[in-house]
């Protein structure tokens, strides 16, 4: 973004409103608090950027964290194997596949 273009769409409008507030809230910030806060930055914030071409977003947003509980083993394990099958059989490989094992 240069600056002169106003974004268009809800992501744009919230990195522009980060982007203002954290220039205004850097300008206060001593040396030590900016240290401080970089390293906030690098190890307290998470970005993840995900293409769905075509996918269920509603799907795909239930699987992920949205709890804001640590994913389990378990959990990790199934989104790896569903990853592997295609979008189209995914319900029909969860209910006669993956249900089945969760029982066990």
């Amino acid at each position: 973004m240069n600056g002169s273009a106003q974004p268009a769409n809800r992501i744009g409008k919230a990195l522009r409103f980060f982007t203002d507030e954290i220039k205004d809230y850097l300008a206060e910030l001593s040396a030590d608090e900016l240290g401080k806060f970089y390293n906030f930055l690098l190890n307290g914030l998470e970005f993840v950027h995900i293409n769905l071409d075509g996918e269920n977003p509603y799907k795909i947003f239930r699987s992920l964290n949205s709890t804001g509980v640590d994913l389990s083993p378990a959990d990790l394990i199934r989104n790896f194997v569903f990853m592997g099958v295609p979008v189209e059989e995914q319900d029909a490989f969860d209910e006669a596949r993956w249900t089945p094992l969760a029982g066990c």
